[in-house]
Parts: C-alpha cells; sequence; structure tokens
C-alpha cells in the first residue's frame, strides 16, 4: 500500500507507450460531412472541404499515467498529386466531459495542426498527423473516467498555395504514455 505508481520504463529508460485504434465504424458524420471512399481497397473519408465534420469519440483509458497528454494519430492518404511539402491542415475543437458534468457549459480546446507532406506527395501516398490533446488544458482538461469527445475539420485553407486539397482518412489512433499497474492512479 502506498506503492508509486511509475510509469513502465523500456530497457533505454523511455516510458511505455500505449496506442489504441478508435473503431471507425464509430464516428459520426456532420451535417456537412466527408464522403465514404476506398482508394485501391483502403476505406475511409474523404475530405475536400472545410466545413467537412467527423465526430470522434472515445473514454479515457485506465491505464494512462495521468499525467501526460494524448496523441490523436490521424491516418490518411492523399487522393491527388500534391507539390512537395504541401501541408495536410486539421483542425480540432475537443471537449473532455466528466461524470455529472454539462455539456454545454464544458470548456474546450482547439488544437490544430499542419502536417509537411515533404516528398511523399503522389496520389495515395500515407502520412501519420499527430494532433497533441494537453491533458491539463486550463479551459479543458482531461482526466480519469472522462468521455472525450472531437470535431474533426479541415481548415479553411483546403486546396490554397501550400495545402493539399484532398485528403482521405482512413485510420484514428490515440497513444498516450501508461502506468505500470493499468488502472487509475
Amino acid at each position: 500500500m502506498g506503492q508509486a505508481n511509475t510509469a513502465p520504463r523500456l530497457e533505454n529508460g523511455q516510458p511505455a507507450l500505449q496506442s489504441c485504434r478508435l473503431p471507425m465504424e464509430d464516428f459520426r458524420k456532420g451535417v456537412s460531412s466527408p464522403v465514404a471512399t476506398n482508394r485501391n481497397g483502403v476505406a475511409g473519408y474523404l475530405f475536400t472541404a472545410p466545413a467537412e465534420i467527423l465526430y470522434v469519440q472515445f473514454c479515457i483509458p485506465t491505464n494512462w499515467d495521468g499525467e501526460n497528454n494524448f496523441d490523436l494519430v490521424i491516418h490518411c492518404v492523399l487522393d491527388a498529386d500534391e507539390t512537395a511539402n504541401d501541408l495536410i491542415d486539421w483542425e480540432t475543437s475537443v471537449i473532455s466531459i466528466a461524470d455529472h458534468e454539462n455539456v454545454d457549459t464544458a470548456g474546450v480546446q482547439t488544437p490544430g495542426v499542419n502536417h509537411d507532406i515533404g516528398a511523399v506527395n503522389t496520389i495515395g501516398s500515407f502520412h501519420m498527423v499527430t494532433v497533441v490533446l494537453d491533458y491539463d488544458d486550463a479551459t479543458c482538461p482531461i482526466n480519469y473516467g472522462d468521455n472525450v469527445s472531437i470535431v474533426l475539420s479541415r481548415t479553411a485553407n483546403v486546396g490554397a498555395a501550400g495545402y493539399v486539397a484532398g485528403v482521405i482518412v482512413i485510420d484514428i489512433c490515440i497513444g498516450y504514455i501508461m502506468n505500470r499497474l493499468g488502472e487509475p492512479v
């Protein structure tokens, strides 16, 4: 009893990371929604406009260490050839809701990201884009037992100079540092 709960460490001293896939069949589309599509048999949702919205939700895993951010990792492929070093741009609106908390008055964090595609710019090329969810955000902290709801959309830059036009989301995962015991601390 009273034993310190430190994150497990790998042989090189780095903390143990955990990754969980968020089932695509649980995603909900917004009023203006991305189109269900596939490229060479790889299914996903095609985003080609800023107003297209996908809703993603997950419960905080019980083996999270409670003191590090979450990574929302968006797996996507380009829908067309793009210019080298163009950006894949994502906006998010994140609400973390605790038991008995009112969803209408909960705080919101709005992390976004611009992912440089580098030289991997041909139609069908795969990219993993990471959006950091701040566990101790002042307006929307993330805690054990919370339900996290995310509104995922592209920015107003879709297809503008320096930004890719169409992106197919094929999977979304969360990554986090897990605790030693696999239960809340």
